[in-house]
């Protein structure tokens, strides 16, 4: 983490530390100058730009459940399917989903940023849960959402190089 990223566990807000493990029911908030990253059980990594405040909704090594009320999130889920994971030697989550107040974002496997009406697959399958529909995302795709109508669109060359120094920032975190 860099810059002001707090950690509320229902009774105070403590700042965020290397290694601080986190519960189910914490709040994890950046500031205007915070980023933060965190890694779920070595097999998910989310993470916060600026601004964002996520709530662990759930937190086990089968399920990781955030809820996403503000910002912007930036993924990489490793799952028992994922290709990674004869590299990496590791487990995997089952079943890795944000919340934000207008979608759920299920994901398996796969590495994406999101924030409340915007969300970019950079690889893998996202199925995004909406007050009306299921929409699911391949890799390359995105949507974006405009006065409550979703538009779908290819990733562009400006989002891959986005998403590119998003890894690097994730690396040297």
């Amino acid at each position: 983490e860099s810059g002001e990223v707090k950690v509320f566990d229902g009774k105070v807000w403590r700042t965020a530390v290397e290694e601080m493990e986190l519960k189910k029911g914490d709040i994890v908030k950046t500031g205007q100058t915070g980023k933060a990253a965190i890694i779920f059980y070595e097999s998910a990594i989310t993470n916060l730009d600026a601004n964002t405040e996520i709530i662990v909704s759930e937190i086990n090594k089968n399920k990781v459940s955030l809820e996403q009320n503000s910002g912007t999130t930036w993924n990489k889920i490793f799952n028992k399917n994922s290709r990674w994971n004869k590299f990496l030697n590791i487990l995997g989550i089952n079943t890795f989903e944000i919340k934000t107040p207008s979608t759920v974002a299920v994901v398996r496997g796969t590495s994406f940023e999101m924030s409340e009406n915007k969300i970019i697959v950079q690889e893998g399958i996202v199925e995004l849960n909406t007050k009306d529909r299921v929409i699911t995302l391949t890799e390359g795709q995105k949507l974006s959402k405009e006065r409550d109508i979703f538009i779908r669109g290819e990733i562009n060359t400006e989002d891959i190089e986005n998403l590119k120094e998003r890894q690097k920032e994730t690396l040297k975190m």
